[in-house]
C-alpha cells in the first residue's frame, strides 16, 4: 500500500502512526515468553520515511495524598524538573504496575531483562535505546541470533500526537479523555476531575524541553526532530465560540478537561508573572524564588501605576500565595503543601527553658464570613465581568465578604477560589502562639505544622516567627484538604453573535450648511458598511504619513446611487420628474409638502466629482429590494441651484442628509489644501486592510453666499433699471420685507454677456444697478 501511495504522491512523507503501546513490539503476556518487534518490517520498508508514534506516555505517578512514593522527588506534581525527570524514568521505564490494586498501593514491579540485560525491550518509554539498537525477537523466550530489518537510527521518530488533558494529575494517564457521552471516558487515577490548565502546560514543557536538550543522533540525524512534534489538539473552530457556543457545537463541555490547547496556549505561568512583576520593580532574578508556584494565569489587568506589592496582591489572594524572606531571597510559596513538621509537647519551650504550653485563641463567631462573593473577569465569555458566590448552609445576609479581582479566569477557578476563602475564613478563627527551640531553625513562614488537637492533629500555617533565645511562632489554623483540586462546573454563556464588519464606504463632502455659523467651512463625512462595525474611526493627515484621530462615527449613513440619469432641473420650482435610486430600504419615506419645506428628505447628489447638489424628494416609493423611486423633487437647495442645470448620469452617488452625516473640524486656513483620510472599524488598528483611504480638497462651500433671486428689468427712459432680491444663508425663512444679511458685507457682481462673450462687468453694494443707454450702445 505504501508503494501505491508513493506513486500517487511521490514527494509525500509516508508512515504509520502507531500508538505508544504498540510501536515498540508485541508482548502477549500469555506465558510464551514471546517478544516480537512486529512493526519492524514496516519501519524498515523503503517507502516508509519515518517512525510515527502517538506518544501519550505518562510523566508522573503523583497522588493528592501525603506520603506517596513520588512525594520525595518534588514539592508538587506540577514541578517542571520532576516531570522532565520522568521522561526517561518512572512508570513504563523503571517499573510497571501489574494490576490496578498495585497501582492504588503503589506496589511497583521493576522492569528488567535478567536473561540478556536488554532492559529497554520491555520499556515502552525507552525510545532512545529502541532507536539506537538492533532488534532481536524473542520466541518462546529465546533471543534470535539475527536482528530484524530495523537499522538503528535509520529513520527519525515523529511524535504524530502528544499532549495531556487539562485535568488534575493528567500527566499520570495522558491518554485518557473525559467525555461523559463516551463509553471510553476516563479520568487519571486519583484525579478529582478538576480543571488544571497548568498540568497540560507543564506536561508539554517537560516533554518538549527534555527532548530539545537530550535528543540522541544517528544516521538519520536527531532522533525526534523538534519540528515534527504534533500536539493534540488545536481546534480550528474559533475560540471562545468553541467551547462556549453549545447551540452550535455539542462537544463544548468536553473542552473543560480535554486535550485542547485552544484558548490555553496563550495563558501565562503564575511563576513567570510573579517573577516579571518583581524584576520590573527592580529586583534581581537571584533575589526571587518562584520555584514553588504552580498555576496558570489567564489574564491580569494592572489599571494604574503602583508598587509591586499592589500588583502582586490580587495574585496572592486568588492563588493562595505566601511570601517570606529566606537566606536573602523573597520566597513565594503556594498554600496547600504537605505538613512540614508534626510538633509534640517536648518540642515546645517556655521563656525559662521549661516545657511550654500552646496559647490558643479563637475569634468570635461574628467575625467569620458566612458568604464569600468573588467578582472577576470571565476569561472565556468575552471578558465580561462576572461574580461567583458560595455560602454556608445557615448563612445570613450580614456576614458577607466581597472581593473584586482584576484577574481573568474560567468560572471553575472562581468557584474554587470562593470555596477556599470561605474555608480559610472559618478555620482562621483559630490561632496559636508557641515557642520553639533553635533546633527547629528549618521552619519558616508559610510552612505547615501539625499540633495535637482535642480530637486529631490540627494543621497550622506559620505566619510570623520572632527570633530570640527561642523562636516565637504565630500560626493560623488551616484545612489542607481545602487546597486540593476539586471539580467545579463551567458556566457557559453564549454571547450575542456579532457578524464581522462589511467593507467600509466613506465619502467626504464639501456641502453648504443649513443653519449657518462659524463652522460653515467644515466638510461633511458619511460612512456606511454592511454589517456595521459598531463604530467607525476617522483619521486625517496633511501629508499621508502622520494620521491623527478626528472623530468616531456611531451611526451608519444611508448611501446609494442613481440607477438612471436625472434630467436638468429648475431650482425655483417643484419638479414633476422622478428618478430611480439604489438605496437601503427604510432610508427615506414619503413626506408631506410642509415637512419637505421644513427640511425633510434631504439628499446630497454628486453631479460631478466633488460637486454636490442638495435636493429633496417628497415621495419615496419602494419598487424593489433596496430600490426607490424619488419624485416631486426640489432641486438646487441651499444655494446649489447652479448644479441642477445639468444632467446627472446614472451611477452618481447619493447620500441621505440626516444625523448620521457628521461635520469634520477643519482650520479655516486649510481650505483649498489637500487632506488625506483613513476610515475603518474603530476596533481595528489604523493599518488594517479594512480601512479605506480618501484624499479631498475642501473649498469651504458652506461660506459661499447664495446667488440673489427675482432679477427684474424696467426702462427708465433709455436706461434699464435692474433690481433683485437678496438671499441669505442664515435666517432666510423670515416673512419680513428683507431677509437679514448673514454676511460681513454686501457686494454684487454684474456681468453683461452676449452668448459666451463677456461685454461688461461691474460691482455694486446695493441690490440695484442702472444699465445706461450709453453703456447699451457701447455694448452693441
Amino acid at each position: 500500500l505504501a508503494a501505491e501511495v508513493r506513486q500517487l504522491l511521490p514527494t509525500a512523507k509516508i508512515s504509520y502512526a502507531a500508538d505508544w503501546s504498540e510501536y515498540w513490539g508485541h508482548q502477549p503476556n500469555d506465558g510464551s515468553g514471546d517478544r516480537i518487534f512486529h512493526l519492524d518490517a514496516l519501519w524498515a520498508d523503503g517507502n516508509i520515511d519515518f517512525v510515527g508514534i502517538d506518544d501519550y506516555l505518562p510523566l508522573s505517578d503523583w497522588r493528592h495524598s501525603e506520603g506517596h512514593a513520588d512525594a520525595a522527588l518534588a514539592v508538587s506534581g506540577l514541578s517542571l524538573p520532576y516531570l522532565e525527570g520522568q521522561v526517561e524514568a518512572g512508570e513504563h521505564y523503571d517499573y510497571y504496575y501489574a494490576s490496578d490494586t498495585d497501582r492504588e498501593a503503589q506496589t511497583r514491579t521493576p522492569i528488567a531483562d535478567t536473561a540478556h540485560g536488554e532492559h529497554w525491550i520491555y520499556r515502552p518509554k525507552d525510545l532512545r535505546n529502541w532507536w539506537l539498537n538492533a532488534h532481536h525477537n524473542r520466541v518462546d523466550g529465546v533471543r534470535q541470533a539475527s536482528p530484524t530489518a530495523w537499522v538503528p537510527g535509520s529513520k527519525p521518530i515523529w511524535l504524530t500526537e502528544t499532549g495531556c488533558p487539562a485535568v488534575d494529575l493528567g500527566a499520570t494517564k495522558p491518554n485518557l479523555f473525559f467525555d461523559p457521552k463516551s463509553s471510553e471516558s476516563g479520568l487519571p487515577p486519583s484525579s478529582a476531575g478538576a480543571r488544571d490548565d497548568e498540568m497540560q502546560r507543564r506536561y508539554l514543557q517537560a516533554k518538549l524541553g527534555y527532548w530539545a536538550a537530550n535528543n540522541p543522533t544517528g544516521p538519520a540525524g536527531v532522533m525526534i526532530p523538534p519540528e515534527r512534534v504534533y500536539v493534540w489538539t488545536w481546534d480550528a473552530r474559533p475560540f471562545p465560540d468553541f467551547p462556549m457556543r453549545g447551540s452550535v457545537w455539542s462537544d463544548g463541555e468536553s473542552h473543560q478537561l480535554g486535550h485542547w490547547i485552544t484558548g490555553r496556549i496563550s495563558n501565562g505561568s503564575l511563576a513567570d508573572v510573579v517573577h516579571e512583576i518583581c524584576t520590573d520593580a527592580g529586583l534581581a532574578s537571584t533575589d526571587i524564588d518562584v520555584s514553588r508556584l504552580f498555576d496558570a494565569v489567564h489574564g491580569m489587568a494592572i489599571e494604574e501605576t503602583g508598587s509591586a506589592r499592589s500588583a502582586l496582591q490580587p495574585l496572592m489572594l486568588a492563588y493562595g500565595i505566601d511570601a517570606h524572606e529566606s537566606a536573602g531571597q523573597i520566597v513565594f510559596t503556594m498554600r496547600g503543601q504537605a505538613v512540614t513538621h508534626a510538633l509534640s509537647v517536648p518540642d515546645l519551650v517556655a521563656s525559662d527553658g521549661d516545657l511550654g504550653d500552646t496559647v490558643r485563641e479563637r475569634a468570635a463567631p461574628g467575625e467569620t464570613p458566612e458568604t464569600v462573593r468573588v467578582s472577576y473577569i470571565e476569561a472565556e465569555s468575552d471578558y465580561r465581568l462576572a461574580a461567583e458566590e458560595v455560602a454556608t448552609p445557615d448563612a445570613g445576609p450580614e456576614r458577607i465578604s466581597e472581593h473584586s479581582l482584576p484577574l481573568a479566569f474560567p468560572t471553575s477557578r472562581a468557584l474554587r477560589i470562593a470555596d477556599r476563602w470561605l474555608e480559610e475564613g472559618t478555620r482562621a478563627r483559630d490561632r496559636i502562639s508557641v515557642t520553639l527551640p533553635p533546633s527547629l531553625l528549618a521552619l519558616e513562614p508559610s510552612d505547615l505544622i501539625a499540633l495535637e488537637g482535642p480530637e486529631r492533629l490540627e494543621a497550622y500555617r506559620i505566619e510570623r516567627i520572632t527570633e530570640g533565645a527561642a523562636r516565637e511562632v504565630e500560626a493560623v489554623r488551616v484545612e489542607p484538604q481545602s487546597y486540593l483540586p476539586a471539580a467545579a462546573a463551567e458556566r457557559r454563556v453564549e454571547t450575542p453573535l456579532t457578524p464581522p464588519p462589511g467593507p467600509i464606504s466613506a465619502v467626504v463632502m464639501d456641502l453648504p450648511r443649513a443653519d449657518g455659523g462659524s463652522e460653515d467651512h467644515w466638510p461633511h463625512i458619511a460612512v456606511t458598511a454592511d454589517p456595521w462595525p459598531g463604530a467607525a474611526a476617522v483619521y486625517r493627515s496633511a501629508d499621508g504619513t502622520d494620521f491623527g484621530l478626528v472623530t468616531q462615527i456611531r451611526t451608519p449613513a444611508f448611501m446609494g446611487e442613481l440607477l438612471e440619469p436625472l434630467a436638468p432641473g429648475d431650482g425655483a420650482l417643484w419638479q414633476r420628474a422622478s428618478v430611480e435610486v439604489q438605496m437601503p430600504t427604510g432610508s427615506l419615506l414619503s413626506r408631506d409638502r410642509l415637512a419637505v419645506l421644513n427640511g425633510a428628505n434631504g439628499l446630497a447628489l454628486e453631479v460631478a466629482p466633488d460637486q454636490w447638489e442638495v435636493l429633496q424628494a417628497q415621495d419615496a416609493t419602494l419598487i424593489g429590494t433596496n430600490r426607490l423611486r424619488l419624485s416631486r423633487l426640489l432641486r438646487g437647495r441651499r444655494g446649489t441651484e447652479h448644479l441642477a442645470a445639468t444632467e446627472v448620469p446614472a451611477g452618481a452617488r447619493v447620500v441621505v442628509l440626516d444625523e448620521a452625516v457628521l461635520r469634520l473640524p477643519l482650520d479655516i486656513d486649510a481650505r483649498g489644501l489637500s487632506r488625506h483620510y483613513r476610515v475603518g472599524p474603530s476596533t481595528k488598528p489604523l493599518g488594517d486592510p479594512s480601512f479605506v483611504a480618501l484624499e479631498t480638497v475642501t473649498e469651504g462651500v458652506g461660506l459661499r453666499p447664495y446667488a440673489p433671486a427675482h432679477l427684474r428689468a424696467a426702462r427708465e427712459g433709455g436706461d434699464i433699471r435692474l433690481t433683485w432680491v437678496r438671499r441669505t444663508r442664515l435666517g432666510g425663512d423670515t416673512w419680513e420685507t428683507e431677509v437679514p444679511l448673514g454676511e460681513e458685507g454686501e457686494t454684487y457682481r454684474l456681468r453683461v454677456l452676449s452668448g459666451e462673450t463677456l461685454l461688461r462687468e461691474s460691482e455694486t453694494t446695493d441690490p440695484t444697478a442702472l444699465y445706461t443707454a450709453a453703456q447699451q450702445a457701447a455694448d452693441g
